[in-house]
């Protein structure tokens, strides 16, 4: 005979609690929002694929994702 025993199950991290956004004021670029937003410039062409942008053009009140978990 056999003892039951209990399983726990795994944590797993959903991407969609990751996934951030930014509605794009004047004068912004993907530059100044990954600087602001995630402190390194650099990061803007994470930010440009997670929105599969194939320009650098940016309208204000355009709403962008802010990683690729979105």
């Amino acid at each position: 005979m056999t003892t039951p025993r209990t399983i726990t199950p795994k944590k797993t991290t959903n991407n969609k609690t990751l996934c951030k956004s930014y509605i794009v004021k004047k004068g912004d670029s993907y530059w100044s929002i990954a600087q602001k937003q995630l402190g390194n410039g650099l990061e803007f062409t994470a930010i440009m694929k997670a929105n599969n942008a194939i320009s650098e053009k940016l309208s204000p009140g355009q709403k962008i994702k802010l990683g690729v978990g979105c």
